[in-house]
């Protein structure tokens, strides 16, 4: 539908359907930190890891980072491992 003018209309579509992509790429590398007890944690996290447990550990002794973005969840990579947690549970370090 390219008449040669431009339409206020389809470039605020367009804006829109760039919102995602913009909001998840502002919080990768980003440090967090939890703001539960490993204990509370665990119960709330989604991982493929064995040791979840020293995961959860690590991460609220030292924090980790953001590699990915899915929703309101947030893909967070530790020294000992990787885990998905609901952002509310977790707070720029």
């Amino acid at each position: 539908m390219d008449n040669g003018f431009f339409n206020l209309n389809e470039f605020k579509k367009w804006m829109d359907d760039q919102k995602p992509e913009r909001k998840r790429s502002k919080f990768i590398g980003i440090y967090v930190e939890s703001k539960l007890s490993a204990k509370r944690l665990i119960n709330r996290v989604e991982s493929e890891s064995d040791n979840l447990e020293e995961i959860m550990e690590d991460f609220t002794a030292s924090g980790g980072t953001i590699i990915d973005v899915e929703g309101n969840w947030f893909k967070v990579q530790v020294n000992s491992g990787e885990f998905t947690v609901p952002r509310i549970y977790v707070k720029k370090g």
